[in-house]
């Protein structure tokens, strides 16, 4: 999970185009590319708190969303059996034995272990599943982010955060160095509040007045954040006494250099 503060941002983004990973994927449109969203699914405002976002500037109900029920139960749990106990690959075998880290290299994340896992190495069972995940994401992007003009994205590979039952994701921004126009993750395990808050220079001083807005985020569920809920304002995943282990995969679309005029 990558950081940078909001003053930071018109400073990178000149120097972004040529951060592009090599490793990105394409999924097709889904079905009807002009709906917000598959048939059969919904954004569920009642898990988007905005009773106090009054003070933020910009912020659209479509820039922040969370799909309860993205996927089955069984989905869900062939995950988490490929993540914890199923997949035999060297890279998440290591993953899984490491003890919790409690320093990331931009202080974000205490208390998690994370892994990146291209989609070659997921199974037959769960591969279609997050393939899934990105193209109705992608979908989404086309019909509420001016700036994407069709749904076939290049994608960076599934970015797996295991957090522990304490662990904390503190306030944040991901860097536009790493990636592109949207931060999805799927949930997993265990149900957590993400906060979004205006982003600023300080990003560990916050007080209980500064406005807000709390996505509530079930297992098997999806959030997706564009536009200013993706470049203003900062992300964290709240602790509270009642947390549980959460695994969650995160889905960001992958910078491509511009073409040469």
């Amino acid at each position: 999970m990558r950081a940078h503060s909001a003053a930071s941002r018109l400073a990178v983004a000149s120097a972004a185009a040529a951060a592009r990973r090599p490793r990105i994927a394409r999924f097709s449109a889904l079905p009807g590319a002009a709906l917000a969203l598959p048939r059969g699914l919904r954004a569920a405002p009642e898990l988007v708190d905005r009773s106090c976002a009054n003070g933020i500037p910009g912020l659209q109900d479509l820039d922040a969303i969370v799909v309860p029920e993205v996927i089955s139960e069984a989905e869900h749990d062939a995950i988490v059996e490929e993540v914890l106990h199923k997949a035999s690959d060297r890279a998440i075998r290591r993953f899984r034995k490491r003890r919790y880290e409690q320093d990331h290299w931009d202080s974000v994340i205490v208390g998690y272990k994370e892994i990146e896992r291209p989609l070659p190495l997921w199974t037959a069972e769960t591969r279609p599943v997050l393939e899934r995940i990105y193209a109705l994401v992608g979908n989404y992007l086309h019909a509420h982010v001016d700036a994407v003009k069709t749904p076939d994205l290049p994608w960076l590979p599934p970015h797996i955060i295991d957090l522990a039952k304490d662990g904390v994701i503190k306030a944040h921004v991901d860097s536009i160095k790493f990636s592109g126009e949207v931060v999805s993750g799927l949930s997993l395990l265990s149900t957590r509040v993400m906060r979004l808050r205006p982003a600023r220079d300080d990003l560990e001083v916050y007080g209980d007045d500064d406005p807000c807005v709390d996505l509530t985020l079930p297992p098997r569920s999806l959030y997706i954040l564009c536009n200013a809920a993706r470049f203003h304002l900062a992300h964290s995943v709240e602790p509270s006494e009642a947390s549980e282990r959460r695994l969650s995969i995160v889905f960001r679309d992958a910078l491509v250099e511009a073409s040469a005029p």
